[in-house]
């Protein structure tokens, strides 16, 4: 299984405070059935820039410690970027990482209580270049927590939602959760990721949890959709849309 957004690694954002505290969490991750995870720390909210190359360094680094101890974890770098309106610029620039080498989907993030009035052209502009934006816990975001058809607007002009594993387990209140599971219904959610950011406590890995529960109401086949669609985010791939259809597929998955 592959996690599509987490803040794993050391001393660069609100996530791990060590590179043992990220050995912990690799560790935690693995016993979740995670044996791929696609590294996103913060970029341009206000508080974190971390740029492509020094990502790029850290996942290095880190990789090379997992290797040594034997820890059969692969990583990947990536970034959970805070749209700005500059954002086209500085991709360009070769500031900016993807979900995937060939920079199809980016993983981006809303201020938590407002929408730039920006942004319905920031979206065009993305699309314009082939870029298909992913929206990052839509579930938590003030606005579209409560308006969902807002997100479903979203998601016609090419974006995706990733949802948050513990969001959907309750584990950041009962509107969050309701808003989880809403999302969920109408298929608005194309993904499901940890967004851990600590070995303990709310932003813990429970994606093994989440997707029983997911199996739990929507089947099978829903569950397998999901971690398709992380691989298929890593492969630069098209993403699966048409959930809750229980009808059997064929098995497509060419990880790397």
């Amino acid at each position: 299984m592959i996690d599509s957004h987490c803040h794993i690694l050391p001393e660069i954002d609100d996530g791990s405070e060590s590179l043992e505290m990220t050995i912990d969490m690799v560790n935690q991750a693995k016993s979740d059935g995670i044996t791929h995870i696609l590294a996103t720390p913060h970029h341009y909210d206000g508080r974190y820039l971390n740029y492509a190359s020094d990502i790029e360094q850290q996942v290095a680094i880190v990789q090379e410690e997992l290797d040594r101890r034997g820890i059969n974890v692969i990583l990947f770098p990536s970034q959970e970027v805070r749209v700005h309106i500059d954002l086209l610029d500085h991709i360009k620039k070769g500031e900016i990482l993807f979900a995937d080498l060939n920079q199809t989907y980016l993983l981006l993030e809303l201020p938590s209580d407002s929408i730039p009035i920006y942004f319905d052209q920031l979206l065009f502009d993305l699309r314009v270049n082939d870029i298909q934006p992913v929206i990052v816990h839509p579930e938590r975001h003030e606005i579209l927590m409560k308006n969902p058809s807002l997100l479903a607007e979203y998601i016609k002009r090419g974006c995706y939602g990733q949802l948050t594993a513990a969001s959907y387990l309750g584990k950041f209140g009962e509107e969050v959760q309701h808003a989880a599971e809403q999302m969920l219904d109408q298929g608005l959610v194309h993904l499901i990721a940890s967004d851990a950011h600590r070995p303990e406590g709310n932003q813990r890995y429970l994606m093994t949890e989440a997707l029983k529960k997911v199996e739990k109401k929507y089947g099978e086949t829903t569950v397998f959709d999901l971690k398709q669609n992380a691989k298929s985010l890593i492969n630069g791939d098209p993403l699966i849309t048409d959930f809750h259809v229980e009808k059997k597929r064929q098995k497509r998955w060419r990880l790397f």
